[in-house]
């Protein structure tokens, strides 16, 4: 019992300690990601298709889908004014999808390139070890399968880094809509918390929806 009570309490200890270590390089990238967007912003501004032609790197050309994703790779997520808490410096909780949500992949692009045709929106950064697993938590059976959160690459012919985070059981994708709501609301708090943001909005979505329908 004594030896069962010590590596329970050992191994908690290791889990608090891999997170803090997580959180401290998630706040290192995200502020060496700040910095490149502010002076990107201040040198070259940020690009729509009106201006600029589409980068190469962001076109597909014909190249295959790609799941190698590493635990240190970034996640992009544009965002809107309105979904910014200024107070707490996050997104509202309820703002963030909680299933298939779109994101753009590091490996494949900069931050800004989930902002192309949008350079009024903002930048959450993740990191793909950040995502959330086996929730929920708390609040359900004891044979409840726990659900967890997965990026998978899905390139658009004009976006090619462009991913999105789907929902498992196992190893068994969960259909859109079946999420149990406990883990809807775990996944929006967590993805709250763990989200660095790199680059403000300067637009609200209303605002955002307003334009687009003009241009």
């Amino acid at each position: 019992m004594v030896i069962g009570t010590a590596i329970s309490n050992a191994l908690m200890m290791a889990r608090c300690w891999a997170s803090r270590q997580t959180d401290a390089i998630a706040r290192l990238c995200g502020k060496w990601n700040r910095a490149r967007a502010a002076l990107r912003g201040q040198l070259l501004g940020f690009a729509n298709s009106s201006t600029h032609s589409r980068p190469r790197r962001m076109q597909r050309r014909g190249r295959p889908e790609d799941q190698r994703f590493r635990l240190w790779h970034r996640l992009y997520l544009r965002c809107t004014a309105d979904e910014i808490d200024t107070h707490a410096n996050r997104l509202f909780p309820d703002s963030i999808r909680y299933q298939n949500t779109s994101v753009n992949w590091s490996k494949f692009g900069p931050p800004w390139d989930v902002i192309f045709d949008n350079p009024e929106c903002g930048i959450v950064q993740f990191l793909v070890t950040q995502l959330p697993s086996e929730l929920p938590k708390e609040g359900t059976q004891p044979d409840f399968k726990l659900q967890s959160f997965r990026p998978h690459h899905v390139p658009e012919e004009e976006n090619y880094a462009h991913s999105e985070l789907w929902t498992y059981r196992g190893d068994e994708r969960i259909p859109r809509g079946t999420s149990h709501k406990l883990v809807k609301k775990e996944f929006r708090t967590l993805m709250s918390d763990r989200g660095f943001i790199i680059l403000r909005p300067q637009v609200d979505r209303a605002t955002r929806s307003d334009f687009e329908s003009t241009r």
